[in-house]
């Protein structure tokens, strides 16, 4: 993979941000991230919180250049929906744009 610059994404990668929430079960970080690494992504950053049942997963990756985003969000969509989970994939910068004080 191609070197991570401090403040963006690897040189031709495409910075994703990655969240999850549904009823606590074994494997459901496992599938997200199993689905990414399928995917080719560098995950570089983890959060994940669960509180009386229920968890939250937030992730930060990079996607190699060329990777269809859409497939990628269709997989983990449909895979977060076996699980009776929600998960939610966009770019960092929309993320960033949406989450502003």
């Amino acid at each position: 993979m191609a070197p991570r610059s401090p403040d963006g994404p690897a040189t031709g990668a495409t910075r994703v941000v990655v969240t999850a929430y549904g009823q606590d079960q074994p494997g459901v970080l496992a599938a997200i991230t199993a689905e990414l690494s399928a995917s080719g992504a560098n995950i570089l950053d983890v959060s994940q919180k669960v509180l009386q049942g229920y968890f939250t997963v937030v992730l930060v990756a990079d996607l190699s250049e060329g990777t269809d985003l859409g497939a990628v969000r269709d997989v983990l969509t449909s895979r977060g929906e076996a699980m009776g989970a929600r998960v939610l994939l966009q770019h960092e910068e929309l993320f960033q744009a949406m989450h502003r004080p």
